[in-house]
C-alpha cells in the first residue's frame, strides 16, 4: 500500500500528471487533516492539463486542508498557492473566450 505523502511525490517524478489523481491525491490528503506541501502540489499542478473547474476545485481542497491551522502555522506559500490556482484558472477562462 503507497502511503498518502507518497502519493504526491510519485505524481512529481512523472512528466505528465492525470489530472483526476492529482486532484484525488489533494482531496485524500484534505480528507485526513493532512497538509500537502505548496510547492509540490504547485509543480503538480504546472504538469497536468487541468481544467478551471479542477483547478478551482483544487484550491477549495487546499483551503479545507490548511483550514483548521492557525494562520501563524499556516506556510505563506499555501496562500500563493491558492491564489496562483484561482487566477490559473481565469486566465484559462480569458484564453477560451
Amino acid at each position: 500500500m503507497v502511503k498518502i505523502q507518497d502519493r504526491l511525490a510519485m505524481l512529481a517524478r512523472e512528466k505528465t500528471v492525470n489530472p483526476s489523481e492529482l486532484i484525488s491525491a489533494v482531496e485524500l490528503h484534505a480528507s485526513i487533516g493532512n497538509q500537502p506541501d505548496p510547492s509540490t502540489v504547485r509543480r503538480l499542478v504546472e504538469k497536468a492539463p487541468l481544467t478551471p473547474a479542477q483547478l478551482e476545485g483544487l484550491a477549495s481542497s487546499l483551503e479545507a486542508a490548511y483550514a483548521g491551522m492557525p494562520d501563524v502555522n499556516r506556510p505563506k506559500a499555501y496562500g500563493e498557492l491558492v491564489k496562483y490556482l484561482r487566477e490559473r484558472a481565469e486566465t484559462i477562462k480569458e484564453v477560451a473566450f
